[in-house]
């Protein structure tokens, strides 16, 4: 079963989801709100949007031209500046790797306003294409977002990054609902489809935006964290309603693709800008309602996925979409070298097989593995096993 609004209290939530996004169409004046009138089907478009202008491409999001599902494994790799080709050449030998995700920071692509940095990105699509693999586009903009972009208007924060490379660093955070920063981020996305949107490898792009460290709808959340959150405003509607534009933006900029949510809990923030517990779930509730008004073209992912430990909520409301519409999974880290968050420290392969399982269990159409486990030539046999049963 999908999970079409808030779970925990039926129709009451799924109400207040709306009564939301109608409140976020009024604070961003760019949302859609054809759910506020009861309407289904696409999103009609109520007031104006970011200065944004539509790709060469007209299709409909889900139409004749859409790229097939993304399914099997995909290895995961972020590019490090200077450091070319991005993959090991083993990648698109495999015949068990099925796609490869490239993650990259918006700096390392538009370092300066109109100056592009296509070579490594290129050079994936590239190999893509000869060996016969789709592609997955990972481009983190939050922590990831260039010098030039935080320019003034765009209102921004110092935040400790809250995980990942450079955990506990500080840095500037652009604002996840500052309408010039995503007028920025959505006009560099048309770049991006202008230059591989027909790309017949080019299958899925993860939906970032509202973001920080990563793709993942995360956002810092320490105690001291929570009271600037505060400080600037935050709602729980002013946050679903910057989803709600990304998703109407995503199925525009790229009608062709898939876009991916990938799910973390939410800000503990009522509307009141009062501590609410429920928000850890209720908000990634909402969001996931918005996406599924582009169900043809939404796909649901967690980036957590380990032996350790599962059956969280999040994992369960994508378990519980998966067969009705696009789901996966990525790993938490690479068994080879992190075996004991992964499930067993005593051995990687082990570690690897745990994590694997938790993924089929939840009937997921793939699973995104760090590069490190699927170079590892002890790793062969399971990712082949792992790839046939994605298959069926």
């Amino acid at each position: 079963m999908v999970v079409t609004a808030r779970t925990d209290a039926g129709s009451r939530m799924g109400q207040a989801a709306r009564t939301r996004r109608c409140r976020a169409a009024a604070l961003f004046g760019a949302v859609l709100c054809g759910a506020c009138s009861g309407t289904s089907g696409s999103p009609t478009t109520s007031g104006s949007t970011p200065a944004v202008t539509s790709p060469a491409s007209t299709t409909t999001a889900g139409g004749s031209d859409h790229v097939p599902r993304p399914q099997g494994i995909v290895a995961v790799q972020q590019y490090e500046p200077g450091h070319l080709p991005v993959f090991a050449g083993a990648v698109f030998k495999d015949s068990f790797i099925a796609g490869v995700e490239l993650r990259a920071d918006w700096r390392d692509v538009e370092p300066q306003p109109d100056q592009f940095n296509w070579q490594f990105v290129d050079q994936v699509f590239a190999e893509a294409v000869a060996s016969g693999k789709f592609v997955v586009l990972t481009l983190v903009p939050g922590f990831g977002t260039p010098s030039w972009v935080l320019q003034s208007p765009v209102v921004t924060a110092s935040f400790p990054r809250q995980y990942g490379p450079g955990q506990g660093q500080v840095a500037p955070l652009p604002v996840p609902w500052d309408p010039t920063y995503l007028s920025r981020w959505f006009t560099f996305l048309q770049q991006v489809a202008g230059r591989y949107g027909t790309n017949p490898a080019f299958r899925m792009i993860s939906a970032a935006g509202p973001t920080s460290v990563s793709s993942e709808m995360s956002l810092p959340n320490r105690t001291d964290d929570i009271a600037q959150w505060v400080s600037l405003g935050y709602t729980p509607a002013q946050y679903e309603g910057a989803w709600n534009t990304v998703f109407q933006m995503y199925a525009r900029i790229f009608p062709r693709q898939y876009f991916s949510l990938s799910l973390y809990p939410g800000l503990r923030i009522g509307e009141r800008r009062r501590p609410d517990a429920a928000e850890s779930t209720m908000t990634p509730q909402a969001i996931v309602s918005e996406g599924l008004q582009y169900k043809n073209s939404f796909a649901l992912q967690t980036s957590g996925l380990t032996g350790a430990k599962n059956g969280t909520e999040l994992y369960n409301i994508v378990s519980s979409s998966s067969g009705a519409i696009v789901t996966g999974f990525q790993l938490t880290t690479s068994a080879t070298n992190f075996p004991a968050q992964m499930g067993d420290a005593a051995s990687p392969v082990g570690a690897l097989g745990l994590t694997l399982q938790e993924g089929l269990a939840a009937h997921v159409d793939f699973l995104e593995v760090y590069e490190a486990d699927v170079v590892d030539p002890a790793m062969e046999t399971l990712l082949e096993q792992t790839a046939v049963q994605l298959r069926r």
